[in-house]
């Protein structure tokens, strides 16, 4: 009786894991830019939706969702950002540098966003997109001035965290440039 139950339950588990293998097969070669976004898209995140985003609180509160070491570096990256922990302008250690790769001016990249004014208020993220060398992520940054809460800034942030350290080894975009006004 025990063994009966035992090979159904393992017959169950075996054609559970079949159709979930047959169901991600995917016939596009690793090396093609669609195969890469396709990874991305199916890999999927459980702390990253597009669209979605925040303060630091908001952030933080997510910290105990990440469950991938890329994660972890964009979301400590993020949460660095927001807190303006980043000691770019000094030379005091900084809670960012637990993400960065030590690659020469790396840490330069994120000046912009080490000023009082204007400064991050929210980053939301917007996709990712996976490589041979790692995994590239897109977020929107939203500011404001230090004077009031208007956000009246926004950019762009792209990190590249490398699939072997899971560091950010590069930084291709950071900006925070004035809202064009939509008063004419």
């Amino acid at each position: 009786m025990k063994r009966a139950g035992l090979l159904a339950v393992i017959g169950w588990m075996l054609m559970g894991w079949g159709g979930i293998v047959q169901a991600s097969a995917d016939p596009a070669s690793m090396n093609s830019d669609s195969a890469g976004i396709a990874l991305a898209k199916e890999e999927g995140s459980v702390l990253f939706k597009p669209g979605e985003g925040g303060d630091s609180a908001w952030w933080e509160s997510r910290l105990s969702s990440v469950r991938g070491k890329d994660e972890k570096t964009a979301a400590g990256l993020v949460v660095a950002i927001l807190k303006r922990d980043l000691g770019v302008t000094g030379e005091r250690p900084a809670g960012v540098d637990a993400y960065l790769a030590p690659t020469p001016g790396l840490k330069k990249k994120l000046a912009i966003y080490d000023v009082s004014s204007p400064s991050v208020k929210e980053i939301r993220f917007n996709r990712l997109e996976k490589d041979q060398s790692g995994t590239l992520y897109d977020f929107q940054v939203i500011g404001g001035t230090s004077a009031d809460n208007f956000q009246g800034f926004e950019g762009m942030l792209r990190i590249h965290i490398a699939k072997r350290s899971h560091l950010v080894d590069d930084i291709p975009t950071a900006t925070l440039d004035p809202k064009p006004s939509t008063n004419e």
